[in-house]
């Protein structure tokens, strides 16, 4: 089973040819993302549209965020819950220098076992006995 992170999530929304090619390689039921992920697109997608409220630009945004709400109606969303939330405060406690939001997806990926998607491996790396795979480069050969 796989976990999006954001930006992974992100660049299979806008068609990544790399991600999207190994995408159509897996059955869309072992594909997951996180609660977490999707608040973090979501804020996105509504702060552009309040940023340029006063300009045609808004209208851009507004359908983005459309668009985003529909798409993310089509993933299977893991919650960040009590038991992630139990593993958040172990990894908290080893002192990983990751982001919050990055270490909470990190959370609800281990909780479930899964392997995290993300071309943030630079920060990821750094949680013990997480899975990663970065879909977004080719295999060096």
């Amino acid at each position: 089973m796989l976990v999006f992170d954001t930006d992974s999530l992100t660049h299979a929304q806008y068609g990544h040819a790399l991600l999207q090619e190994k995408m159509r390689h897996v059955s869309s039921d072992q594909l997951f993302t996180t609660s977490v992920a999707a608040e973090e697109v979501l804020k996105g997608r509504l702060a552009y549209p309040h940023r340029n409220h006063n300009s045609p630009k808004s209208i851009v945004g507004h359908a983005d965020l459309v668009a985003t709400l529909a798409y993310l109606h089509e993933w299977k969303i893991l919650l960040y819950d009590d038991g992630a939330h139990l593993l958040l405060a172990t990894l908290k406690k080893k002192r990983i220098r990751i982001g919050s939001q990055d270490l909470r997806i990190a959370a609800i990926t281990l909780y479930h076992g899964f392997t995290l998607i993300t071309c943030n491996r630079g920060d990821f790396m750094h949680v013990p006995n997480l899975k990663i795979e970065d879909w977004t480069i080719s295999p060096r050969p």
